[in-house]
Order: C-alpha cells, then structure tokens, then sequence
C-alpha cells in the first residue's frame, strides 16, 4: 500500500523510482544486511563476556571500541581511495573483511584468549571502515544532484530499519539457542554456572554463524548489485 501510495505523489517521500538504478540499490541492500550483522555482534558479544568470561563491564566496553576503533583507522583512507579507485570492490573488500571478522568470532568458545576476542573484533571494525564510505559515495552518487536529498533518506530508513530489526533478531536468537543448549546440557549433572556459561557460548556462538551467513548476503549483494 506505501508503495502505491507513494507512485502517484508528485513528490513522494518515500522514491521508490531510485532502486531502478541497480547502483544505489545494490549498496543500499548490502547496508540493509551489513548492518543486521553489525548490530548482531554489538548486542550479543556482551552477553559472551560477561556471562560466560566474567569479563567486568567496564572491560566488555574496551573491548567494543574495538569496532569503532577499526572504523575510525580506515575509514579515511578508504574515503580518499573510493575517490581514486572503484568505490564498488572497495566497498565489497569491506564487507568481505567483516565476513572473515564473523568467522573469527564463531570460533570463540569458554577459554579462548583474549587476543582472539580481540583479533575477531578488530577485523570486523576494519571491514566497517573499509566499506563505510565507498558504499556512502555509491548511494549518494548513484542519481543526480535533485534526487540526492531523497537518496540520503532513503539511506537513513535503511539504516534505522536494520539497525532495528537487527536488535530484535539478537534478543530473539541468542535467548531462544541460549535455552536450547540449556536444555541439551541439563542432563549432563553440571555445576549450575557451568551449565549457564556453556548455554550462553552455545548461543553466542549459534548467533554468530547467523551474522556470518548475513555478512556472506552482503558480500554477494555487494558483487552483483555494484554493476551498471
């Protein structure tokens, strides 16, 4: 029905005319699925540290500002390289580094070190760094200067409405493995917090093959979709 509606307005706040162009759309849905992922790792890693490793909160942050950190040192670089190179297979190398981030992070377990925690965290936030800016250059300059305005709210929908459903989707997924392996342990006559802090790396651990199967869509989106 918002579809329709909005094909008859003769300036709609919703255009869905900008996905014809196979740019824009192909780095708006690589976003869509960059970003539940993304939002995955940011939710659910906590509950791994301070449930299962008994890391202090003020530590589990340290170890988030891994992700920003790897943000904030390639970011721009890969601004400046998008403008001399293919915004397109930067953009897609970006998501490709975050994808291997997911793999790293489905490896952890109830005594991997700390410096894999890290390594895992790290390689996501040079990913997002990466991809960042190429794929803000391919939205915006993917239609002319009039349409711009409506390009960037649609950017920002897409933003809001993953990073939403992303949130939704941890909670539900890591609750919902978190009590199976709960209940696949029970049996097992374990230490009531051992039996909690293995639940909570089964899930955590359930939950992150999910951010690399949707980091995976998004290295794909990111191929076929950048294409003239």
């Amino acid at each position: 029905m918002l579809y329709a509606a909005e094909r008859r307005k003769l300036h709609p706040v919703a255009d869905f005319a900008l996905f014809k162009n196979r740019v824009f759309a192909g780095a708006l849905i690589t976003l869509f699925f960059r970003n539940l992922s993304q939002m995955l790792v940011l939710v659910i890693t906590p509950f791994y540290l301070v449930q299962a490793r008994f890391f202090s909160s003020s530590l589990s942050g340290v170890f988030l500002m891994l992700v920003p950190l790897g943000l904030l040192s390639f970011g721009p670089l890969c601004g400046w390289l998008s403008d001399k190179l293919s915004p397109r297979w930067i953009s897609s190398a970006g998501v490709f580094v975050m994808f291997l981030g997911f793999v790293l992070l489905t490896q952890l377990g109830l005594n991997s070190s700390t410096w894999m925690i890290a390594l895992g965290l790290i390689v996501c936030g040079v990913g997002l760094g990466i991809f960042e800016a190429p794929n803000i250059g391919m939205i915006m300059g993917a239609h002319p200067r009039e349409k711009m305005n409506a390009a960037s709210a649609m950017s920002s929908t897409v933003r809001q409405l993953s990073h939403a459903t992303g949130v939704a989707m941890a909670g539900a997924i890591f609750t919902s493995r978190q009590l199976f392996h709960g209940s696949m342990l029970a049996g097992q006559a374990l230490d009531p917090g051992m039996l909690k802090r293995l639940s909570v790396v089964g899930g955590f651990r359930d939950a992150m093959l999910l951010t690399a199967a949707l980091g995976l869509v998004a290295v794909f989106t990111s191929f076929i979709g950048g294409k003239r």
